[in-house]
């Protein structure tokens, strides 16, 4: 997630902001929402696991191969690591899952002994006995993961309005 920015800006948020513009409500802004109670089941499982695996199968293509630039957002199972995050996000969301429960969250992983920009979409699920459970879809890690469980560092939460908050 790199590339050309805009005046003063990043390359992640001119890359974002050129996104938002082609998808003005993709993404939710705002409080998240997690799932209602009961909601969550083994459909809901099953959904989240396929959309899971549908991104690991696809493998990875980077912005460069694929637009001929250093960094673009774009919605693709197949594409680097925010465009995966993008679709599982419209996925899970073409499938009935709330938007209020999903963000979509940049952080720093470690790679080849270097700390890399990546994205991954975090689904807020509350299960059976009330506990939310903040559920990472991430195109490195083999299964959907919790995201305190993930080793990455500097999460910061996308905001469509433009305001990024950090955990």
């Amino acid at each position: 997630m790199t590339g050309p920015t805009a005046a003063g800006a990043a390359p992640a948020d001119a890359a974002l902001a050129d996104f938002l513009r082609r998808h003005p409500d993709e993404l939710a802004s705002g409080p998240v929402t997690p799932t209602p109670t009961g909601w969550y089941d083994a459909r809901r499982a099953a959904e989240l696991t396929a959309t899971h695996r549908a991104i690991v199968v696809a493998g990875y293509h980077s912005d460069r191969e694929r637009h001929g630039c250093p960094d673009y957002w774009d919605i693709d199972a197949a594409g680097d690591c925010e465009d995966k995050a993008l679709w599982c996000h419209r996925r899970l969301s073409d499938l009935g899952w709330p938007k209020s429960a999903m963000r979509l969250w940049l952080c720093a992983v470690q790679q080849a002994g270097r700390w890399r920009s990546h994205a991954v979409l975090v689904v807020h699920i509350t299960i059976e006995d009330g506990t939310i459970l903040e559920t990472a879809l991430d195109g490195l890690s083999r299964t959907p993961m919790r995201k305190d469980d993930l080793s990455y560092r500097m999460w910061t939460l996308i905001e469509p309005d433009g305001a990024a908050g950090q955990d």
